[in-house]
């Protein structure tokens, strides 16, 4: 990167540009309601799946062909060189195109919110309104549309322009800026037109519209682990003290586990209904991928984090009253505090940051 800045420029554009044609193609799936018509459930679903997982990955070089190639050749062999039984050549060659299935798409991370969304709609109108056999994609859309207004209005690209020396430059990087937002306003007034067309004969209920719209915004704004958020400023405003400080790690563990539970819900109900093969969908995209996921990124990190205090015991009342935290000089409370071996008492959150940075405690020097 330093010693090259141009080669990282040059790729940095091209990971753009892959990401804005993914995002294109994926845009074509706002007409599978169209489909939904002519076609059966399940055959809109498989092939919306396919698309997903192995079109757009090839059109947009996240796999190549050589490599879904060798995959296929590899399945081919273990199918024709296996000597067991016609029914275990069957079920290893299942396991084996499942588990490459199941590979690609957790490297693909940037179509598992669109993926989860999309599924969840599907799901809730199934089961809410199967009548509205077009509001789930609809809606969905419409939420999208605010979400991307909400991310332009916040994000003010001005700051490349102003740090432009030449007129010409300067002139040539404004007028793009002008004409993209030109050309996304347009776009938003032609969406918002189709909404004012189509939305006459869909009318969703109102439980539907909470359900998804809670799901759209715990999916769309799930939060970073370790990372701070409107959200995690807000419950950090709460004073929790339970939480020990955890707050940009815990808020992001509660979102997607929420998601997560919200889906589980809609996998039950589903197979309650009958509908099997969308509640097994809708229970790997949405049940088994992001458990994993927030096993990984959200539960281990914040298990790690509350290790680094699990050991020191908790004080009791007799111990906090009248005492002031020495680090944060804040009042402490039952939950909120741990006593050290050498019989301070610290606030969790004050103690955790002595003992990964200094491993000793910040009054009396003892090692932690």
């Amino acid at each position: 990167m330093f010693g090259n800045p141009q080669r990282y420029k040059v790729a940095l554009q091209q990971h753009e540009t892959r990401h804005a044609n993914a995002g294109c193609l994926l845009a074509l799936l706002f007409l599978v309601p169209f489909l939904a018509r002519s076609y059966s459930m399940v055959t809109v679903s498989c092939c919306t799946l396919v698309y997903v997982v192995l079109v757009v990955p090839l059109a947009t070089g996240y796999i190549t062909t050589g490599y879904l190639l060798a995959h296929a050749k590899r399945v081919v062999l273990l199918v024709v060189v296996d000597e067991c039984s016609l029914v275990r050549s069957l079920a290893r060659h299942s396991r084996a195109l499942y588990s490459w299935v199941h590979s690609v798409y957790l490297h693909l991370e940037n179509i598992h919110t669109t993926t989860n969304q999309v599924v969840f709609n599907m799901a809730a109108e199934k089961v809410m309104c199967p009548e509205e056999r077009f509001a789930s994609l609809y809606v969905l859309l419409f939420y999208t549309v605010l979400a991307y207004l909400q991310q332009s209005l916040q994000k003010r690209q001005w700051s490349q322009v102003l740090h432009e020396t030449t007129a010409a430059d300067f002139l040539r990087l404004t007028t793009a800026f002008v004409v993209a937002r030109m050309g996304k306003a347009i776009v938003m007034g032609m969406v918002l037109l189709t909404f004012t067309v189509q939305f006459n004969d869909i009318e969703p209920p109102l439980g539907y519209v909470l359900l998804t719209i809670s799901f759209f915004l715990l999916s769309q704004f799930p939060g970073t682990a370790g990372v701070d958020s409107p959200l995690v400023v807000a419950v950090r405003g709460l004073d929790l003290y339970e939480l020990e400080g955890l707050e940009e790690w815990w808020v992001p563990t509660v979102t997607r586990g929420a998601a997560v539970a919200m889906s589980a819900a809609l996998v039950a109900l589903l197979a309650f209904r009958s509908h099997f093969i969308l509640a097994a969908l809708l229970g790997y995209t949405n049940v088994l991928v992001p458990w994993r996921l927030l096993q990984e990124r959200c539960w281990e990190p914040l298990q790690t984090q509350r290790l680094a205090t699990a050991h020191f015991p908790l004080p009791t009342v007799r111990q906090l009253r009248d005492r002031v935290c020495a680090v944060c000089l804040d009042d402490m409370r039952l939950l909120s505090a741990r006593v050290t071996p050498c019989h301070h008492v610290l606030h969790a959150y004050c103690l955790r940051k002595c003992v990964q940075s200094f491993h000793q405690c910040p009054l009396c020097k003892h090692p932690l």
